[in-house]
């Protein structure tokens, strides 16, 4: 014989719980109520010595040493390792939507749909140590057939004892390798690379990924450059807590007219950031999770914001100043643990200081643990 069970409340009213039927569907009635106390944060991306504002300037200095600039001069020598995909004198010439190409001088590397495991090198003829560079930058121009699955590594190497010298890195980390016909500046640090006080004496370029036809694609002024002004500001969540970022704002005042003659919009350029011309290398912005960067863009014009979705707000302006916003609300909230190396990076590697403020905000919630 069944035993019958009915559930009652245990604070001590014996009340029992019984089913209601609606529409056909049957069930208990029960009250709910969240288990985890939120507490709304708003928090700055900051700088342990600069505070929030990033309208610094962050853009190379020093002495940079030439590598190859497509044999206008003397530089590295260059040379196919695997394959012979690479020519290091095209005089090819392109139109590209801003400046021309190539970036000096009348030739440049011309790099024509490689397979994979090609290898290319720039050889300087002796060593130097990583510890007098902080990175290597170049101008990047992608003629066409960059597609999803190509891929292109670069390391240091050491032709004495036939080694690759610290990590290789991917190209189209540092790129925006689906934007074609125009010329993007870049710089790859070497902390990056994990190069520190190495010794080497070439940089070596290998397809690690093909998709299809493969690229033709082009590189111009390759440099190892000497110092910079490169910083980091982060958001992370509070010790003890998990923050749940739901929005992130960046937020930029500088010199502007933002009213055009007939008043229906505001006067914003698509290739720059008011007052300030698209930039070379651009702002950097990463997810980083137990330490590991899983996601990784650039900013380097409004059109590069509003093209992966962030929203113009609050455009207000006087007569020669301008305020905007440029919002980016995420399909679900990014998790970042105070257990762990979470945060969200902001990297200013060119001059900005042109504009009169630039900040970034982390809108969310947080949850102890």
């Amino acid at each position: 014989m069944p035993l019958k069970a009915t559930i009652k409340d245990g604070g001590g009213s014996s009340i029992e719980a019984h089913v209601h039927q609606r529409n056909g569907d049957k069930g208990l009635v029960v009250f709910t109520e969240e288990l985890q106390e939120k507490e709304t944060l708003f928090s700055f991306a900051l700088n342990p010595d600069l505070g929030f504002q990033m309208a610094i300037d962050a853009s190379f200095s020093g002495t940079p040493e030439k590598i190859h600039n497509g044999t206008d001069s003397v530089e590295w020598a260059g040379s196919n390792i695997t394959g012979s995909s690479v020519t290091f004198n095209s005089a090819d010439t392109n139109p590209p939507l801003l400046g021309s190409w190539p970036t000096s001088g009348t030739k440049s590397i011309k790099i024509d749909r490689a397979s994979v495991n090609d290898v290319w090198e720039f050889n300087r003829g002796s060593s130097t140590s990583g510890s007098s560079w902080v990175a290597i930058s170049m101008n990047v121009y992608i003629a066409s057939g960059w597609t999803s699955g190509d891929s292109v590594a670069i390391y240091a190497y050491d032709s004495n004892t036939t080694s690759q010298v610290g990590d290789s890195v991917l190209i189209e980390d540092y790129i925006n390798e689906f934007d074609f016909s125009v010329d993007q500046e870049i710089g790859i640090p070497l902390t990056d690379m994990n190069i520190g006080s190495s010794s080497f004496d070439a940089i070596r370029m290998e397809i690690v990924g093909k998709h299809g036809v493969a690229p033709v694609w082009y590189m111009d002024a390759i440099k190892l450059q000497e110092t910079s002004g490169s910083e980091e500001f982060k958001v992370s969540a509070p010790t003890g807590t998990k923050y749940y970022v739901s929005e992130f704002k960046f937020t930029y005042i500088g010199l502007n007219t933002t009213t055009l003659p007939d008043g229906t919009m505001p006067r914003l350029t698509y290739n720059g950031i008011l007052n300030t011309p698209k930039l070379g290398q651009g702002i950097g912005f990463a997810r980083i999770k137990d330490g590991k960067t899983i996601f990784d863009a650039r900013v380097t014009c409004l059109a590069d914001s509003t093209r992966a979705g962030a929203v113009l707000e609050n455009v207000y302006a006087d007569n020669t100043t301008a305020h905007m916003t440029l919002n980016t609300k995420f399909t679900a909230p990014v998790l970042l643990d105070s257990r762990y190396d979470d945060s969200i990076a902001v990297t200013i590697r060119d001059d900005l200081s042109g504009l009169l403020s630039f900040t970034a905000v982390a809108l969310g919630y947080t949850v102890d643990i």
